[in-house]
């Protein structure tokens, strides 16, 4: 927020009064430009001190009656509150001190016809009912209008306590007793809310910052006010609410007359009520309404040469939901034959009307069209990692004199700018921009990256975004879109069953998770992968990440030696060693794990009275990490026979298994792996307490941003770990929302449908990615393994060559972004077998296009030559 604040001199007499203004915590930098705006419309003088902590939503002002205050709260929207001061101290055992001290105080209060009521108000945490009786016993103890009766309902005054715990620094915190003065205007926002609202378009303006804005531009009685572009009258209501009577231009024909299809989602067609006029009635506010002209903004001529307004307020189209169009002749096609001097009604032709050039005729609007003080309030849209005020529009008629943000994401926001106009501008005087954001640009385009240097907003915008992109593990953009319209459509559904219900999907969840979720969570399962799923052995997780780390930490508080392959993935290994495990690396082959070297590990680490106790107590000596299938990073597969073997060698050393089983399910062939958990069977003679937990996710099926996951584990490690889980029970179930609008996908078909796509589209680049290869690698690099399903192949270098090193040269001279393996290495850094397996690099094919992939395949190929002289 920035602000042109002066400093006009405050008289105070010995009967000033104080009052402490408690404002809306919404849009927290409109608050004082909308008070000054409004204390300037009543000429009441506000002194900066009262104003200058932009870290508090309380303030502490001081005027000689009430009288300037209850003007204050006629108007503003963001104000709350306001109370006359009749203590205050700096905690609440002084302010009882003082109440007790000063019991003359309340001698004015003290009769019969003034009943009374109490009231505490804490700010920043909210109060229970047994804190406001405790309160209302301790302070009401205190008072001496003995006389005065007590009326609940409709009481004469209003005595409250008002605690400040949000206000920083912690030092300025103050807690005050006195009497409520009234409210502010919040209600006007529920009062002129959307939903009811006759007629809205896709970008009517929220209520609460047209009333803000209308403020801001000083709408009042006998004045008129303009919008240049006005569509269904979001900024004309609240001004003519104030008392101006309004008018709009609106380029839009349909719009400005109300025809055509409603913006309400299954509302059809525009009813003969549905018009800006319509919306007037709907409000009584007819008298107030001039007219709606269908007429170009940028065409100044269409307004007399001595019109003056007093205010004019803008939502100018910035290219989001509204493109900005203006009347001009477009590029001729060949195909438009009949000139439009035979037609028998003439529609004039629009063309785009850039950006900077909207703000820039606005600002010349203003400049000629405003009486001298009168206002204009418009909102630009900036970037705002580049934003300076160099960006904002100027002339030199025009004082800027608020200038207040509202974020949109972390890319983009827009600004509130408003402006005083001083002076009629000179001959020739024009508005201008010291530099042009969106010069062969737009704002849409810039938000979305494609131009601007904005901060990351995805894991990848943060580790480097290239060219080609190889190296990511994840869905590409392509196929996040066709998932934000599944997420979209089954939220509306979902939120409207919710309305219409108690509302207990916003509830705290059980700890395991909806169990509507787990049923078809259960059924998804059971087809994808073939085989009965048991939905008892089912927990819903925020994905594989965080399953991992929950229940390691929770099974084993006190450390243990975690085995994995020698080459896995990296953030795990990365993980682990955060949280401070052990990790011994064991050699990989081509079809998964070595049991050999595996077995020979443990037989060294355990005894056979370790295995005995361990097994008496219930309890597991150490944990192996894998990901038994379409492995990360080279794409093994572990075979029915190791999975055989290696859940008896679990079974003999009392381990616990840990499957990353995130990619199961996206095979490319007809071929399903059965997950090593199903191997685990309950029924065998010495299952225990099982020994293999499978953990799931749908980064990989959906999108890694639901944070959305599934663990199937043996009941009694469930019941152990999770169900019991004090941390669970605490908080409730993980991601119930999100699980919620995925149980809709899950029973509409609509996951199973996508991953069958997914499924087709890998294959189809796998299999592309590998005929390159074979076609164009040198001989001297090896492919690891010709994977089957996953996302991942992994090329093994000659010694000659270093990992680190290919990485670089392609990041650096082609765009190419790739994983080298020295990054998935979990052995030890002497281990000789680093050399052989380390030094390679990973193809992951999920995230391009297949065009992308192609060239980026080919470009690996031919660079590969050139490093090694080819």
């Amino acid at each position: 927020m920035t602000l042109n604040l002066v400093e006009p001199p405050v008289k105070k007499s010995r009967e000033m009064k104080r009052f402490l203004f408690v404002f809306s915590q919404n849009h927290p930098d409109f608050r004082i430009p909308e008070l000054l705006s409004v204390c300037d419309l009543f000429g009441i003088e506000i002194d900066k001190k009262w104003i200058e902590n932009d870290k508090t939503h309380l303030y502490v002002m001081e005027f000689d009656s009430e009288d300037p205050v209850k003007k204050i709260l006629s108007r503003t929207a963001l104000l709350r509150n306001v109370f006359e001061i009749i203590f205050d101290s700096e905690d609440l055992d002084s302010l009882e001190k003082k109440m007790k001290e000063n019991p003359q105080i309340f001698d004015s209060f003290n009769e019969e016809h003034l009943s009374w009521r109490f009231k505490f108000r804490r700010q920043g945490k909210k109060t229970t009912d047994e804190e406001f009786v405790e309160m209302r016993e301790r302070f009401t103890e205190v008072m001496t209008n003995v006389k005065a009766p007590v009326d609940l309902k409709n009481p004469k005054i209003e005595f409250s306590l008002i605690e400040d715990l949000s206000t920083l620094p912690e030092t300025d915190r103050r807690v005050y007793f006195g009497i409520t003065l009234g409210e502010g205007q919040l209600n006007l926002k529920t009062m002129y809310n959307l939903k009811d609202r006759k007629y809205i378009g896709n970008s009517t303006m929220d209520p609460e910052l047209a009333f803000i804005q209308s403020n801001l531009v000083q709408a009042r009685p006998n004045t008129v006010l303009l919008d240049p572009f006005c569509g269904t009258g979001g900024l004309l209501i609240p001004a003519a609410h104030f008392g101006s009577t309004v008018v709009g231009t609106e380029i839009n024909y349909l719009v400005a007359r109300g025809e055509g299809k409603s913006a309400r989602k299954g509302e059809g067609f525009l009813t003969k009520d549905q018009t800006v006029f319509g919306n007037f009635e709907q409000y009584n506010l007819k008298e107030k309404y001039c007219d709606v002209i269908i007429g170009d903004a940028s065409r100044h001529g269409v307004w007399r040469e001595n019109l003056r307004f007093e205010a004019i307020s803008a939502d100018p189209p910035y290219g989001i939901r509204e493109k900005g169009r203006k009347v001009g002749n477009k590029e001729r096609k060949e195909h438009w034959t009949l000139p439009g001097s035979v037609h028998e009604q003439h529609f004039p032709e629009k063309t785009k009307y850039d950006l900077n050039q909207v703000y820039l005729d606005l600002m010349d609007l203003a400049a000629s069209k405003l009486a001298i003080n009168g206002r204009l309030a418009f909102w630009f849209p900036v970037i705002r990692d580049t934003y300076s005020e160099d960006v904002l529009p100027r002339h030199e008629a025009l004082e800027l004199i608020s200038n207040c943000e509202q974020v949109l994401t972390s890319k983009g926001s827009r600004r509130l700018l408003t402006f005083k106009k001083l002076r009629e501008p000179k001959e020739d005087e024009k508005s201008y921009v010291i530099e042009d954001s969106y010069e062969k640009t737009t704002f849409r385009q810039k938000l979305q990256g494609k131009m601007a240097n904005a901060r990351p907003v995805t894991l990848f915008d943060g580790l480097g975004i290239g060219r080609y992109m190889m190296k990511a593990g994840a869905p590409g953009p392509h196929v996040l879109k066709k998932v934000a319209v599944m997420m979209k459509e089954a939220t509306e559904k979902v939120m409207s069953e919710t309305i219409e219900s108690d509302g207990s999907l916003l509830q705290y969840g059980t700890p395991n998770g909806p169990p509507e979720f787990l049923d078809a969570l259960a059924s998804f399962l059971s087809a994808e992968y073939r085989e009965p799923v048991n939905r008892e052995n089912l927990v819903l997780s925020a994905g594989a990440t965080s399953g991992l780390v929950y229940l390691l930490t929770q099974i084993f508080p006190q450390k243990t030696t975690v085995y994995t392959e020698k080459l896995t993935y990296f953030l795990a290994v990365g993980m682990l060693k955060s949280l401070e495990f052990p990790i011994c690396g064991v050699n990989i082959e081509s079809d998964g794990i070595d049991l050999k070297e595996l077995e020979t590990r443990w037989s060294e680490a355990f005894s056979v009275e370790d295995v005995k106790k361990a097994k008496e107590e219930n309890r597991f000596l150490a944990v192996l990490y894998l990901v038994p299938h379409y492995q990360n990073p080279t794409g093994t597969e572990l075979s029915p026979e190791k999975c055989q073997k290696l859940v008896k060698l679990a079974r003999k050393y009392s381990i616990l298994i840990f499957c990353d089983d995130v990619y199961n399910i996206l095979h490319y062939n007809d071929k399903v792996n059965r997950r090593l958990f199903a191997y685990d069977n309950v029924r065998d003679p010495d299952y225990g307490i099982g020994h293999v937990i499978s953990n799931g996710t749908f980064s990989k099926l959906l999108s890694p941003g639901l944070r959305l996951g599934w663990i199937e584990l043996p009941l009694e490690l469930k019941r152990k770990y999770w169900s019991q889980s004090w941390i669970l029970i605490s908080g409730g179930s993980i991601n119930t929302y999100t699980a919620s609008i995925v149980t809709e996908l899950l029973k509409n078909g609509e996951v199973s449908k996508l991953v069958k796509e997914i499924r087709l589209e890998n294959k189809t680049k796998m299999e592309t990615v590998l005929e390159i290869l074979r076609e164009e690698l040198p001989k001297e690099f090896k492919i690891w393994h010709i994977p089957s399903g996953g996302y991942f192949v992994y090329i093994l270098l000659p010694e000659n060559l270093n990992s680190e090193e290919v990485v670089k040269f392609f990041k650096e001279k082609h765009d190419l972004l790739v994983n080298g393996g020295e990054n998935f290495w979990a052995g030890l850094s002497d281990d000789e077998d680093k050399g052989r397996l380390a030094n390679g690099i990973r193809l992951a094919i999920a995230y391009p296009l297949l065009d992308e992939l192609i060239e980026g395949s080919r470009i690996f190929c031919r660079g590969l030559k050139e490093m090694v002289g080819k």
